[in-house]
């Protein structure tokens, strides 16, 4: 699952809920984490190294996710994400997911995250499209339960990919503000009990 030099590459990513992974980190990670897998120490650093990374590279601008609202919303209901199998955490509490809700609105301050308007915002839920580097993978869930990573190595289909996610007309997303307004919306129907 980390194996994908996260420190050498950029990485831009196309998903229904915006990367969450970034802010699982510290206290909140070894809070969430299923300690009760096998080898659970190796797999929590693993988890800590790559979500500290992926967080230097939205410092280092090297960072840009296209996302949903209907996907946010649903980590904010349920406090999972389709990111991580549900077998490596506990599902977060309100207060943690306005945590991570408030990373998420300092990203769309700058850009980093930006939220799909139609025709675009409507994503298959558990399709996650990324690119790093001259690598893409494709991960989704198929019908039987079963998580199903598909690597792209193919350069020129990952850079038709890359030049498209970089390149996106602006209109096919929201607005920093707009984007700000969304996250903000959702975490005062979070602190109201309104979700």
């Amino acid at each position: 699952m980390f194996d994908t030099f996260y420190d050498q590459n950029d990485l831009i990513g196309i998903q229904p809920e915006p990367c969450l992974t970034p802010f699982f980190t510290g206290n909140l990670l070894h809070e969430i984490f299923n300690y009760d897998l096998p080898q659970a120490d190796a797999i929590l650093a693993a988890a800590e190294q790559a979500f500290q990374m992926n967080m230097v590279k939205i410092q280092n601008e090297q960072f840009l996710i296209y996302s949903t609202r209907e996907g946010l919303l649903q980590f904010a209901k349920t406090g999972l994400t389709d990111e991580i199998p549900e077998i490596f955490y506990h599902p977060l509490t309100v207060e943690q997911r306005i945590e991570i809700l408030n990373g998420v609105r300092q990203c769309c301050e700058t850009g980093v995250y930006r939220f799909l308007q139609k025709p675009l915002s409507h994503l298959p839920h558990n399709l996650h499209f990324c690119i790093r580097g001259t690598m893409g993978s494709m991960v989704f869930r198929n019908n039987t339960g079963q998580i199903i990573v598909l690597n792209i190595e193919e350069t020129c289909l990952v850079s038709i990919f890359r030049d498209y996610l970089e390149h996106m007309n602006p209109a096919s997303y929201c607005s920093t503000e707009k984007a700000t307004e969304l996250v903000d919306q959702i975490i005062n129907d979070l602190q109201n009990n309104r979700i």
